[in-house]
């Protein structure tokens, strides 16, 4: 049944899900809400009708519509313990695709949907490509077989929802799938960028240009850290870290044995960062940890003086 696009609010979710209650079994397999405005109210009336023992619905697709925090909580309770509702996406098993940039959402309730499908795997496995909520293309298929060892998402207007989207999806993907991912001039934030971070699957990552200042450096440096990181080259140039964000990197950098994932990153970019000799003297002491495997370290355009150049000489 297709209600997408339909102008349906709270009080015509209520009515649909009294509905379903006591549709016969197996009279309703599909049912399209996209595009509608159902709310956090209309949202809990669907989950409490979803409950019902004898229930046949097995796709519902519930994109575009602001569901707010009790509803999406109230839908999820009852997805992740159904065996009979396998998508809320609108998805059937064996799609090859998914299309995330639909409407003008495009942001955290459709992201919180499809992640819960991620999840859960009966339909997502079998995808070929998502289109994400920015509107760039994710080839995920070609990448789970290795067909594409590089990724490049550079300038195409990326902000967090995309970035979640892309490290739920990446950790799916066998280790080394994928080997670079290039996500430059986007607006990932530090919480999309510290998620990429942590992929086990991605071993090299430019987030040059995504106005990553001090605070968002430490977020990431954070994630380095990570036992699922597996990161050897990270390009931080063009962004605006300053002394405080390559001394959070310079003490994320200082592994103080073996066993620690960050003793993987061999090449770190901060050029065009705003770096001072402090920012230079406290990266100078982390490349003198013993276990670093740190062996390039761009630190051009910026300002570190004849202190700093000292200081890493």
């Amino acid at each position: 049944m297709d209600l997408s696009k339909k102008g349906l609010g709270p009080a015509d979710a209520v009515i649909l899900a009294a509905v379903l209650q006591v549709v016969p079994n197996g009279s309703l397999v599909t049912l399209d809400l996209a595009n509608n405005n159902i709310k956090a109210e209309g949202a809990a009336a669907l989950a409490e009708a979803l409950k019902v023992p004898s229930g046949s619905l097995s796709t519902l697709n519930l994109l575009e519509n602001e569901l707010g925090d009790d509803g999406y909580r109230a839908i999820c309770a009852v997805y992740q313990k159904s065996t009979t509702l396998q998508s809320l996406c609108g998805l059937t098993a064996g799609a090859t695709s998914v299309d995330l940039s639909i409407g003008p959402m495009r942001g955290e309730g459709n992201v919180k949907l499809f992640l819960l499908e991620l999840e859960k795997g009966v339909t997502t496995g079998s995808l070929d490509t998502i289109t994400l909520p920015a509107g760039a293309l994710l080839p995920i298929g070609a990448i789970r077989r290795g067909e594409i060892t590089e990724l490049d998402l550079s300038n195409k207007g990326l902000q967090l929802p995309d970035a979640i989207i892309l490290a739920a999806a990446f950790k799916a993907v066998p280790d080394g799938s994928l080997l670079t991912l290039l996500l430059a001039s986007n607006r990932i934030t530090a919480k999309g960028a510290a998620a990429l971070a942590s992929c086990r699957s991605v071993h090299s990552l430019n987030v040059a240009d995504n106005d990553l200042g001090p605070k968002e450096a430490a977020r990431l440096a954070r994630a380095l850290k990570a036992p699922s990181s597996s990161l050897g080259s990270l390009d931080l140039s063009h962004n605006r870290i300053g002394d405080a964000g390559a001394a959070a990197l310079a003490e994320a950098l200082e592994v103080p044995g073996i066993e620690r994932s960050l003793a993987r990153l061999r090449t770190l970019d901060v050029s065009y960062n705003g770096i001072g000799a402090d920012g230079a003297a406290a990266l100078a002491e982390a490349l003198k940890v013993p276990h670093s495997a740190l062996r390039t370290l761009d630190l051009t355009y910026n300002n570190i003086g004849a202190e700093g150049a000292a200081a890493l000489a």
